[in-house]
């Protein structure tokens, strides 16, 4: 999923940027037009495919189990709490505190990359308005 979201994620950027770029060449060359309007339709494409698919929820939602799965692992290999059947040693609580330093900056990260999801979408959505209030076909 990581690698769909962020090869989708450079296409799209790519695309996006160009197409200012070649907006100013429309009077000239209608083929220039037509990429124009082809980049905009791949984009709307890729975009639709990664919201379908859901590429960057897959991955934070991974991420973020995968994370948890080895929290859990280290407590239950060095036996501290809750998989510790007497009192937790200075070297169990040790291991927990450090687990749950490691978990915090895990739903930080899982925070920001929402958060960031939402911010880019916008940038992306405004950028490719902006893209279609330009583009105009020569008459």
């Amino acid at each position: 999923a990581q690698k769909m979201y962020k090869r989708s994620q450079i296409i799209e950027i790519v695309l996006a940027s160009s197409i200012p770029l070649l907006s100013g060449y429309t009077s000239n060359r209608i083929y220039i037009s037509i990429i124009i309007g082809v980049f905009g339709a791949i984009i709307a494409i890729i975009e639709s495919l990664s919201k379908l698919y859901k590429w960057h929820e897959n991955w934070i939602q991974y991420r973020t189990t995968s994370e948890l799965l080895k929290y859990h692992k280290h407590l239950y290999l060095t036996q501290s709490p809750p998989y510790t059947t007497g009192d937790a040693t200075i070297e169990n609580i040790f291991i927990k505190n450090i687990e749950d330093i490691i978990s915090s900056e895990n739903n930080q990260w899982k925070a920001n990359a929402a958060s960031d999801s939402s911010l880019q979408l916008h940038h992306e959505s405004n950028q490719l308005m902006q893209a279609v209030a330009r583009f105009r076909l020569p008459a």
